[in-house]
């Protein structure tokens, strides 16, 4: 009987624009076998010499984390054009630590309603501060500070396992922000939107500060009971993050403790100088403050809550997993990979997560940045606005056109006692007045240099005094209603 390779993929855990993710049995020495997660560059990208030395830089960097709130990552692969026999043949992949658990964003949408919420959140954030602290204050092994910065910090990418350990995912586009690493290309954004920092939505360098700014908005929505940018799309998330001031959370709801309000609003300081300087300042000012609190939550507490509130979703994992592992001897390697029994789950409309609400996760995220598709540069936001505004104006034109000509066939009913025409455009009934109007009404305006539209003339004008009317659009998108729920 021939050997095993040492790697046998049994489930698709996600497939994103960069990378594909897998469950895979990982054997060793003596027929033991572990599970691990493996994150497969596409064989397109793989073929770039540019994509794959970035991916390999990245893997690299992600290897060096060694902390008991950092996913673990251990080995790289690089077969591209070399062949192996170990069951990744020409694959250029990253092999890490497989974690049984819930990612935070699912986990905190079924605490909403437990008193214990708070307590448990910040606990988790405590947690995953010690994490990203870690790697920020990182050095190469000649001691100088490789000045780390995860710049995707948010919910989806802070996991809490069945054992209670919390660990913080996805160092996928983690950076060394030093002298020798190359800057982000120009109009690259990188990070989901909902949870960046200001200078790092405007694609300026960004330091540690960033990452702190990102557990501010965790901070504030743990502390309101909400999402903070909920509700809005890419171009108002992108004008208000940057041009106003994000409400302090006692603004919202004023029962949130005076010194939780505080540490809040210095985590998002729209100046980076007036920020937390580290993570670990953060995470100190946390602890001091959870320690007033009067519910406590272990590690083992976190365990049995997040195994009490996904129980049966561990239970069907488990059985999909021991059904594969069990086709161990089967031949399946022209056969597509089973995927979990589960649908995917779309977080939010700034951002997907690529695992469904099963336990098992990816290491790594390989979901594209804002949202399911491509990075968008600055420029594409501004785009995106100008076409909003088309639209509105569009709306607005004929809003007007067909109120001019209702007013037009009024003035000639009027003056004669003839029926109503039956050559050319007809008058409007006033339903069909009052639903354009309607839909002007609520069309939210975008972000934009005031401007002002005036409508073609109608074919017929009602009279040669009839002037053209003009509406004016805001420069500031409308207030949207947050939603009460995650």
């Amino acid at each position: 009987m021939p050997e095993q390779p040492k790697y046998r993929r049994i489930i698709e855990l996600g497939r994103g624009g960069m990378a594909v993710v897998t469950l895979t049995a990982m054997r060793s020495t003596h027929g033991v076998t572990k599970l691990v997660v493996v994150k497969e560059l596409h064989e397109h990208l793989a073929a770039d010499p540019e994509c794959r030395a970035m991916f390999l830089d990245e893997a690299r960097l992600a290897a060096r984390l060694n902390h008991p709130n950092v996913v673990q990552t251990f080995e790289i692969v690089d077969h591209v054009g070399a062949s192996a026999a170990d069951g990744l043949e020409g694959a250029c992949a990253i092999v890490m630590e497989y974690l049984e658990g819930q990612p935070l964003n699912r986990f905190r949408a079924l605490l909403k309603d437990d008193p214990r919420a708070l307590a448990i959140y910040l606990n988790v954030l405590i947690e995953a501060l010690s994490g990203i602290d870690y790697a920020h204050t990182l050095t190469d092994y000649q001691g100088a500070p490789l000045k780390i910065v995860h710049r995707d910090i948010s919910p989806h990418n802070v996991f809490v396992t069945y054992a209670g350990e919390v660990k913080v995912l996805d160092f996928g586009i983690a950076k060394a922000n030093d002298a020798s690493s190359a800057p982000t290309q120009s109009g690259t954004v990188k990070g989901k939107l909902g949870y960046m920092a200001p200078e790092q939505a405007r694609g300026e360098r960004v330091d540690a500060r960033a990452d702190v700014f990102a557990c501010g908005v965790m901070l504030w929505e743990a502390a309101v009971g909400r999402r903070l940018w909920a509700g809005m799309n890419e171009a108002a998330i992108m004008y208000r993050l940057t041009q106003e001031q994000i409400p302090a959370p006692r603004d919202v709801r004023p029962d949130v403790p005076e010194r939780l309000d505080a540490i809040c609003r210095r985590a998002l300081a729209q100046d980076p100088e007036q920020r937390y300087p580290s993570a670990a300042a953060l995470r100190d000012d946390l602890e001091a403050f959870v320690a007033t609190l009067p519910e406590k939550t272990s590690r083992r507490a976190l365990g049995d809550i997040v195994s009490s509130l996904f129980a049966e979703q561990r239970a069907e994992v488990r059985r999909v997993i021991e059904a594969e592992l069990g086709r161990a001897t089967e031949d399946t390697s022209s056969k597509p990979l089973p995927k979990l029994p589960f649908a995917h789950e779309s977080s939010s409309s700034v951002e997907k997560t690529v695992t469904g609400p099963t336990g098992i996760t990816q290491a790594t995220s390989t979901t594209p940045i804002l949202s399911a598709a491509p990075p968008r540069s600055r420029a594409g936001l501004l785009l995106g606005v100008v076409g909003a505004l088309l639209a509105v104006a569009t709306v607005t034109t004929i809003a007007t056109v067909l109120i001019v000509r209702s007013n037009a066939a009024s003035t000639a009913v009027s003056s004669t006692s003839a029926p109503a025409m039956t050559a050319g455009p007809s008058a409007p009934q006033p339903t069909d007045t009052q639903a354009a109007a309607s839909v002007t009404a609520q069309a939210e305006p975008k972000p934009s240099a005031t401007s002002t539209l005036a409508p073609k003339p109608t074919a017929r004008p009602a009279s040669p005094a009839s002037a053209k009317p003009t509406t004016t659009v805001q420069t500031k998108p409308s207030a949207n209603p947050i939603d009460v729920g995650y």
